[in-house]
């Protein structure tokens, strides 16, 4: 197992988080739905996206020249409300 970090974005405020997560090693060798997918079951599993219920991804694409995955999506709340994301996800020690 790895450890990497994703920045997720609120497209409606402008707010950001910072998370860091467990995955497997090869995690950037997989296609950047199952990266997000690595994500976002790991957030779920600590309940840290309180008042989140499902999401989904508009689009994701991998960087060809750096370790970095980017997602675009709307996360789909409890309430019914829906708040547009980015994420990026990269390994941890790209970011010391």
């Amino acid at each position: 197992m790895a450890t990497y970090q994703t920045i997720l974005i609120d497209g409606r405020t402008g707010g950001e988080g910072r998370y860091k997560f467990s995955a497997p090693d090869d995690l950037m060798e997989r296609t950047p739905v199952r990266a997000m997918r690595a994500f976002m079951e790991s957030v779920e599993a600590k309940d840290v996206l309180q008042g989140h219920q499902d999401y989904e991804i508009n689009a994701a694409m991998k960087s060809p020249h750096h370790e970095v995955i980017t997602t675009l999506g709307v996360l789909h709340l409890t309430n019914g409300d829906q708040a547009p994301f980015m994420a990026m996800i990269s390994p941890q020690d790209l970011n010391a």
